[in-house]
Formats: C-alpha cells, sequence, structure tokens
C-alpha cells in the first residue's frame, strides 16, 4: 500500500472512531455523581505553571491541530516544541487531558500519526523511572517520504489514569472507561517526540529530562480518582 492511499485509509479509520465516541457520550454516558471540576481545575492549573524554558531547552507552544482534540473538547490541550541551545536538536512534549476516559481512543500514536501521513515502522513497549515515578508505556517510530518532513519520527508514549496509573496499553484505558465513576475524573497521554535518529540513549535521555520537567503535570492527573 503506498504512503498516500495508508493516510487516506487511515484518516477513514480515525473519522469512525471518532464518530463512534461521539455516539457513545450522546447515546449511553450516564452522567457521573462526583464532582470532578476542582480536580479538573487543578490539572489545568498545572499547565499553565510549567516554564518556557527548561536547563537548556526552549520552548514555543504550538497549536494542536489534530481533529480529535478539538472534537472532543479537552481539558488541557499541552503541546509545546523546545529547541536545544547550542545544537539543532528538538522535542515536543504533548500531554492532551480530556474529562472523559473515552476521549483518548481517537488520539493515539497508532491512530493520530497514520492519519497525518506517517508510517509506522515499528513500536515496543517503554518504561521510564523520574523522580521515583515508574512510568509504563509504548515507544513508537514513523517514517514519512514527504520532503517537508523529517524522514523518521522517534514518539515516546503514555497514558495516565487518574487512579495512578500509568500504561502504553489502550486496552487498559477502555476497561477503566467502564466503570461511570472512574470515567467522569477522564485520563490523560503523553507524547514525547523526538527525531528518529537519534542514538537509543539520546532519546531516552531527553524523554526522561521532559518527563521530569512536566512532573508537576503529570502528578496531577494521576491523583485524582483517590477513593
Amino acid at each position: 500500500m503506498s504512503a498516500k492511499n495508508a493516510g487516506r485509509w487511515a484518516a477513514g479509520i480515525t473519522a469512525i472512531l471518532l464518530a463512534g465516541i461521539l455516539t457513545d457520550r450522546l447515546l449511553l454516558h450516564r452522567p457521573s455523581q462526583e464532582n470532578t471540576e476542582p480536580y479538573q481545575q487543578r490539572v489545568r492549573e498545572a499547565a499553565t505553571a510549567i516554564p518556557l524554558q527548561i536547563g537548556r531547552w526552549v520552548g514555543e507552544d504550538i497549536a494542536m491541530t489534530h481533529p480529535a482534540v478539538a472534537l472532543l473538547k479537552c481539558n488541557v490541550a499541552f503541546s509545546r516544541r523546545y529547541h536545544e541551545v547550542g545544537s539543532d536538536r528538538f522535542v515536543r512534549f504533548m500531554l492532551v487531558q480530556g474529562s472523559d476516559l473515552r476521549d483518548l481512543q481517537g488520539h493515539w500514536p497508532p491512530v493520530c500519526y497514520s492519519a497525518q501521513g506517517w508510517l509506522q515502522s515499528s513500536a515496543a513497549p517503554g518504561a521510564w523511572d523520574v523522580d521515583g515515578l515508574h512510568i509504563d508505556g509504548m515507544q513508537y517510530e514513523f517514517v514519512c517520504d514527504r520532503l517537508d518532513r523529517p524522514s523518521l519520527l522517534a514518539v515516546d508514549n503514555f497514558m495516565i489514569l487518574p487512579d495512578g496509573r500509568t500504561c502504553g496499553d489502550m486496552q487498559i484505558v477502555q476497561q477503566a472507561a467502564k466503570d461511570d465513576r472512574k470515567r467522569a475524573f477522564g485520563a490523560a497521554q503523553v507524547q514525547v517526540v523526538t527525531d528518529g535518529t537519534l542514538a537509543p540513549e539520546d532519546r531516552r535521555n531527553i524523554t526522561q529530562t521532559m518527563i521530569h520537567a512536566h512532573s508537576s503535570l503529570i502528578s496531577a492527573v494521576l491523583h485524582g480518582d483517590s477513593k
């Protein structure tokens, strides 16, 4: 299958996923009795408190244009691109947090990158230990043959559940979404995107630097459902 046809196919799948999520919300959602707004507000405040400069990394906010983000009205859509002073290295840190666990189903790397014309070339479990926090996730690589893009992207990805868990498996999120109470607190997804040609150790060090720098935001999401 050509990259062009693969992109069109993935875009159609994305549209189907989004339609399914919206149908589920409109027809099947039962309102929770939980008042989660104080928690959602804490997450929003944590996002606004992240500084633009992290050591040698200087950031700029980048709008997220993926249709899932706009359509699902996320509580937080944090997206920032950092450049390292004195080098040409870059990293993009994204955290999307919805007020409903099901929000993530249309926005994770195997879906959203393919919909934008990238072809997934690899996927493997990943794990990071930062500041005493163990994070489970996935490591993806995507390729593209367009001249206006890097040829290879590396995406370190993990989901954050408000009951203190992290994971790289969407099935875990879907299972949690079956619980009305847990669903009301939502969940978040983190993507750390780097040049896919970096050495594995450099990629790992950058990801851990970004997790450390955004740990207050990650922690705010982790500790919502404390009952």
